[in-house]
């Protein structure tokens, strides 16, 4: 009896760890699923569009093309991440921004639980 107690409680720790280990903060940019990591295609094609809205082209092209049924993702060195949660409002709030997200990954899905700007270069 004592022996199964020991078991369980061990595989609950465990499981405990895994969990937090999952949550991992990485820095890269919120883009759209139209453009992913380059929106050069799409501000070259909108150029007449963007050029009298903020300024902001990766920003603006971002925000052009969710609005016309993209969806946010997340890239990272080239990769591209979908992001299950796309009602989060920050992600309008930095779209087309360098942010530090704070996420969980299952396969090339994430789900975000914090976003901010990245941290200071020393």
């Amino acid at each position: 009896m004592i022996k199964h107690i020991f078991v369980y409680l061990l595989c609950i720790s465990l499981l405990g760890s895994l969990a937090s280990a999952a949550d991992q903060t990485w820095t890269g940019q919120i883009s759209d699923s139209k453009c992913g990591d380059n929106h050069a295609q799409m501000i070259t094609t909108r150029n007449k569009e963007l050029r009298t809205s903020s300024g902001a082209p990766d920003r603006d092209c971002t925000l052009a093309c969710v609005k016309e049924s993209g969806k946010y993702v997340f890239v990272l060195k080239g990769k591209v991440y979908k992001i299950a949660n796309q009602n989060l409002a920050a992600l309008q709030t930095h779209a087309g921004e360098t942010v530090q997200l704070t996420r969980n990954v299952q396969g090339d899905v994430i789900t975000v639980s914090k976003i901010a700007p990245p941290a200071a270069k020393p």
